[in-house]
């Protein structure tokens, strides 16, 4: 077993590291938006210049994944979930 410095302390061990709500911080102006992020992944996929695809998302990246289906089904030929962030109703995402 690895010889540890006991002193040695992640960010979440030490208050002054943390913040005080994190996740609470404002919105700007300049932050993406969802459609931008949309926008994102079809210049990604434009890009890289496939006309079908497989997407993979993971957490909240699934519900991107989904939307981008929903919106590009001529170029979405399957979608991967991986720990979906939101519990799809069953057949929810066939419909």
């Amino acid at each position: 077993m690895a010889n540890v410095d006991a002193k040695a302390r992640t960010d979440s061990e030490d208050p002054d590291l943390r913040p005080a709500q994190p996740g609470a911080s404002a919105r700007t102006a300049s932050d993406p938006t969802w459609k931008d992020h949309l926008r994102d992944l079809a210049s990604v996929i434009s890009g890289a210049g496939l006309p079908e695809t497989y997407l993979l998302g993971s957490s909240q990246a699934t519900c991107l994944c989904r939307d981008f289906a929903l919106r590009n089904p001529s170029t979405v030929k399957g979608l991967i979930p991986i720990g979906p962030d939101v519990m799809a109703r069953q057949g929810g995402l066939a419909q």
